[in-house]
């Protein structure tokens, strides 16, 4: 399984990244398009394990492991996010990494402090990328038309409405449907996500952690600076725990 960072450059993400794979690199500012993404594990911690444990010591206690992969943050440069995103698409689970800290050195790209803001522009450069593969695949359908081979009818009437819904967003469309029906299909939208609420002593979700909470999307709240400071002492850093 691996579990892709994103989100927004300064929001926190390698700092997220080292808790979680308990390791650090060179900073998420150094990052360039030529870079190789950075990759580290962690384990799901299942406590039946222990329980297990107990009954069975001399057997080791095992736990699955999870690839994490850390990059390039969002900026507003399309042929940088082109990029990110591209790199997001080979994931399984995006992990929406929202900052809510206040650091006059590491200036925000949204111009400020507003997860909800962030976390709709996230959104919306997925919904972008997720256009341009519907405009790939129905120029792919119009050629092979035009050659005269039969391409699939009900592959094409869920694209179009897929590019009204973004475009306008008008109409109806049950995107778990369509997964269902055209997997070869590779849609940001059709990935699974949890959001990463990076805070610091001060921050306020508010309104944030309400709607999350209304549409049912998985979320966690981490103190990410106190967090780093915590494990440079020796702590553990974050677990998975599911």
């Amino acid at each position: 399984m691996n579990l892709f960072l994103y989100g927004f450059s300064n929001s926190g993400k390698t700092t997220i990244f080292n808790l979680i794979s308990k390791k650090h690199h060179q900073p998420t500012l150094s990052y360039t398009l030529e870079m190789e993404p950075a990759q580290g594990t962690s384990f799901i911690i299942d406590e039946r394990v222990y329980s297990i444990k107990n009954i069975f010591p001399q057997r080791e206690a095992k736990f699955t492991p999870v690839q994490i992969t850390d990059y390039m943050g969002i900026l507003k440069d399309t042929k940088h996010n082109t990029q990110v995103l591209n790199m997001a698409q080979k994931a399984d689970i995006l992990i929406y990494i929202i900052r809510n800290f206040s650091n006059q050195e590491v200036p925000s790209p949204v111009d400020e402090i507003n997860p909800m803001k962030e976390f709709k522009l996230l959104q919306q450069e997925a919904l972008l990328k997720d256009l341009q593969i519907i405009e790939t695949r129905l120029n792919s359908i119009k050629d092979m038309e035009k050659k005269g081979k039969k391409g699939d009818s009900k592959e094409k009437e869920f694209l179009e409405k897929f590019k009204e819904f973004i475009e306008n967003g008008e109409g109806k469309l049950n995107l778990k449907e369509g997964k269902k029906k055209f997997p070869h299909l590779s849609f940001l939208s059709w990935l699974p996500f949890c959001v990463l609420i990076n805070s610091d002593e001060k921050g306020v979700e508010g309104d944030f952690v309400e709607f999350l909470e209304k549409e049912s999307i998985p979320y966690f709240k981490v103190l990410g600076k106190v967090e780093e400071e915590a494990m440079e002492l020796g702590g553990e850093g974050i677990e998975w725990l599911i």
